[in-house]
């Protein structure tokens, strides 16, 4: 029994018809006819009921077709791990993040201590990608929200929004604020993909019909630029914070309202897509995430 005998027997039991396998295989059908004779005889058992040249699978050749399938996608997925170990790919990771997110990075800190010889492509601004496809990624950090419902992932963190406020205005005296305390104020809210608008624009304005909105942008540097300069409020997700909170002319408020949070996820590629380094990550954070996984402390560089 070979490999090659195996893919005919599959591409014969999909089809249920010898000659538009032949075809397909691009062989003669007494050859083909002959290759899966030749693998029953070996396995001593009939693998189809044969009527005319009507072919149908037996049980045996149902319960061999599993084990067959088995058989190629693990020989075809070794084949994919020999070609990434040669062209040098197997030890990269090409992940997607929503933001600068800490939490994430310190997990891939720690990861990196274990596997010092992953390489990283990061794309932090994947909320600017109009239609973001699982496939060009082998992990995506996202929020929880209808923006990316299409994807089906498992829980990262919560994080909290916090209040950016100019400088010298009144409430940045203040280190903590109540929503009353900012829904009389001009807002400008961050909108990603040209449309859509985070979960803070929808509580404010259910808090405030009224709410003055100054302006939605779609660059984050924009954002930041009208806050600082005193045109407007914003909401600032904390794991999005830093280049805020090294403004000097924004402070940051804590919002004393848990309803001013969102819930971060991750996603994997699809499985029979995934490389192996994928699934050693993939497995390495469900491990983390677990209820009995540590936390993702700063790690510290092996001595």
């Amino acid at each position: 029994m070979n490999v090659t005998q195996i893919r005919y027997f599959v591409t014969v039991a999909q089809m249920q018809n010898m000659t538009r396998a032949a075809e397909l295989l691009h062989l003669s059908q007494p050859s083909l006819s002959k290759s899966i004779s030749k693998l029953e005889e070996e396995l001593n058992v009939r693998l189809f009921n044969r009527n005319g040249r009507k072919i149908t699978l037996n049980e045996p050749g149902k319960r061999f077709l599993d084990a067959a399938m088995v058989m190629l996608q693990e020989l075809y997925d070794a084949v994919e791990e020999m070609d990434e170990l040669a062209s040098g790919t197997g030890n990269r990771l090409t992940i997607g993040i929503y933001g600068g997110h800490p939490t994430i990075l310190r997990y891939l800190a720690q990861f990196s201590l274990l596997h010092p010889e992953v390489e990283y492509t990061i794309n932090g601004n994947i909320g600017a990608v109009e239609h973001l496809d699982i496939a060009d990624f082998d992990m995506l950090v996202y929020p929880n929200t209808a923006q990316y419902a299409k994807f089906l992932g498992q829980k990262l963190c919560d994080e909290r929004y916090l209040l950016a406020v100019p400088a010298r205005h009144p409430l940045a005296q203040r280190a903590a604020v109540l929503p009353r305390d900012f829904l009389d104020e001009p807002l400008v809210f961050l909108r990603s993909q040209g449309q859509y608008v985070g979960p803070c624009h929808a509580l404010c304005t259910a808090m405030n019909p009224d709410l003055r909105v100054r302006a939605f942008v779609s660059v984050p540097g924009l954002h930041q630029e009208m806050i600082a300069s005193g045109m407007a409020l914003g909401f600032v997700p904390e794991g999005c914070a830093g280049p805020y909170r090294q403004d000097p002319d924004i402070r940051l408020c804590t919002i004393t309202d848990n309803k001013f949070s969102r819930t971060m996820m991750i996603c994997f590629k699809k499985e029979k897509y995934r490389s192996a380094l994928g699934k050693v990550l993939q497995q390495y954070l469900t491990d983390c995430l677990s209820p009995s996984g540590a936390p993702p402390d700063a790690p510290e560089p092996p001595a």
